[in-house]
């Protein structure tokens, strides 16, 4: 069994140290100081160090630019994540979230898949919530094989995040209905992956309640899902637990605007609540951001990525309460190894894996949902995998 770092980084880095991708422009970067001097390492984006001599950014081998803002992403391959099929047709899976198993060396991942072979545009009656396993080259792979087996919490669940407790716990976080739901039953005509334009009453209401349920292994068995968070939106609630067992977490309320949540404990359900009424960051125009995902650096610090359009988004808190804003950090255009690059019709979701065990705050790869048309149109999608710089 490898030993994390998983050696398709460094093959990947090997095969395209000259293809590094470069920031893409359609959002406008807001930083708390895009120059390229710095005071403090807030103005590094808490990825680096300001350096006083001459005074400016070093970042972590992970970031670059001048506030050390843009992950620096290779090039990946195109099985490289979650690419699902079965009886030989493509199966949809939208976005993964992935931790690591130090005892064993092994990247687990939970993502939303999509039933009946159907694409996202199906996602309210037919998201599922489904684990997986990465083999040493990056591909990951379902644990069970059929849908009745491998279904974890079944349609509909969906938007999976998984955090890990003060004791090492598995804690998983996902939007759903335990119950059944009234928003209609699953799409049963879809092929390879893609929803069709008619045949299928896919409904656009529906603000499905946030449960959590936790596990002392990754491969269960699980506690009884409790519910610890609604909001008139799905909320995308993402959380990181500390030691202490307390919970700093974002999510949505309202619409797309991201808030606080915090938690006493954990395991507490009734302790969930959001801290205030106001958006926890102040956004440029026309930008909205969801899908967020929070970690903490070596340095105790906070950061949380998100979505926006067709950019991801990177953002830092030195408290968890306080949040700035840091702007682009990667588009929707991916290189591939042989030198390809696709411009993807959506990148969402974004998780970032850390899958070093000897460096637990090492970022090795950044997963995004990825989708290759329109949802009237090509909505089959999968989950992408694309290494991060460690050097």
């Amino acid at each position: 069994m490898p030993s994390p770092p998983y050696p398709w980084v460094t093959s990947l880095l090997l095969l395209s140290a000259s293809c590094r991708w470069s920031q893409g422009s359609s959002l406008p970067a807001v930083t708390g100081n895009p120059a390229a001097s710095c005071i403090t390492d807030a103005d590094c984006s808490f990825n680096g160090v300001c350096s006083q001599q001459p005074a400016a950014c070093e970042c972590d081998p992970a970031w670059e630019g001048p506030s050390c803002g843009s992950v620096r992403l290779l090039p990946t391959t195109r099985t490289a994540g979650l690419r699902a099929t079965d009886d030989g047709q493509n199966t949809s899976t939208w976005g993964g979230t992935v931790s690591l198993d130090s005892a064993t060396g092994l990247l687990h991942m939970w993502a939303s898949e999509m039933a009946y072979h159907c694409g996202i545009a199906s996602w309210k009656v037919n998201s599922f919530v489904v684990h997986a396993v990465a083999s040493a080259d990056g591909v990951f792979k379902r644990a069970s094989s059929t849908n009745a087996s491998r279904s974890m919490f079944p349609v509909f669940t969906h938007e999976p995040s998984v955090s890990r407790g003060p004791n090492g716990e598995w804690v998983l976080y996902w939007s759903g209905y335990p119950d059944g739901h009234t928003l209609g039953p699953p799409c049963t005509v879809c092929t390879n992956g893609s929803t069709p334009k008619t045949g299928c009453t896919l409904p656009r209401g529906g603000s499905p309640p946030t449960y959590m349920a936790w596990s002392v292994s990754p491969d269960g068995p699980w506690s009884i899902p409790v519910q610890v968070l609604a909001a008139p939106w799905d909320t995308n609630l993402a959380v990181v637990i500390r030691q202490n067992g307390s919970v700093v977490g974002v999510a949505r309320r309202n619409g797309m605007p991201v808030y606080l949540v915090t938690a006493a404990d954990w395991k507490n359900a009734s302790s969930y609540q959001y801290q205030s009424t106001t958006p926890l960051f102040q956004l440029p125009p026309k930008v909205v951001i969801e899908d967020g995902s929070v970690y903490l650096d070596a340095k105790g610090r906070f950061h949380a990525i998100f979505h926006a359009g067709l950019d991801g988004i990177h953002t830092f808190s030195e408290d968890g309460v306080q949040w700035t804003y840091g702007g682009p950090a990667w588009d929707n255009n991916v290189t591939f190894a042989n030198g390809e690059t696709y411009t993807f019709h959506r990148r969402e979701r974004p998780h970032f894996v850390f899958g070093d065990a000897a460096n637990p705050h090492r970022i090795t790869a950044l997963t995004t949902a990825v989708s290759f048309g329109d949802d009237n149109d090509q909505d089959s999608c999968y989950t992408l995998l694309q290494p991060v710089n460690t050097a």
